[in-house]
């Protein structure tokens, strides 16, 4: 939940990485139901943990993404393997997965989700937090909005 859109946007698909106007971070995004691309703003790791719940109820970082221990694995399909009528029908926040720009961009959700009767789902995968952490941390780099130092990805190494 560190460094992204605003929570009403986790479902869009992310066109573009971030760029900056002026001093502050957008991303272009595609809608889901209309297909119509937007520019949205992009909060860097600081500013969007400021807008989002405080993570410390919540545990620690690894329990956000459905890790429930640093021993633990989570179900990860990336998107290029679903179709978009399977994307609409069973991915997504109602249906336990989540969006992200790990590992070129995959669906993701806890081991215990339901899985979705897809025609590849053979491509679904078993993703360790250890594996999930460094995609998290490469993608931190990638997009430098923050420091290492200041990035959550690299706090509980």
């Amino acid at each position: 939940m560190y460094g992204g859109t605003a929570k009403s946007y986790c479902e869009y698909k992310l066109l573009c990485e971030p760029f900056k106007v002026d001093k502050v971070y957008y991303v272009k995004v595609e809608s889901p139901k209309t297909g119509r691309a937007l520019r949205v703003r992009w909060y860097t790791d600081k500013a969007h943990a400021d807008l989002m719940p405080n993570t410390n109820k919540y545990g620690l970082f690894y329990t956000i993404f459905g890790f429930e221990s640093p021993d633990d694995s989570i179900l990860c399909i990336k998107e290029s393997y679903i179709t978009e009528q399977e994307k609409e029908e069973y991915f997504g926040c109602q249906n336990g997965w989540r969006f992200g720009m790990f590992f070129g961009g995959i669906w993701y959700a806890p081991k215990t989700t339901e899985m979705p009767p897809i025609k590849r789902q053979d491509k679904i995968k078993f993703i360790s937090w250890t594996e999930f952490k460094i995609a998290g941390q490469e993608n931190s780099r990638e997009l430098g909005l923050v420091p290492e130092k200041d990035s959550v990805w690299f706090k509980e190494d």
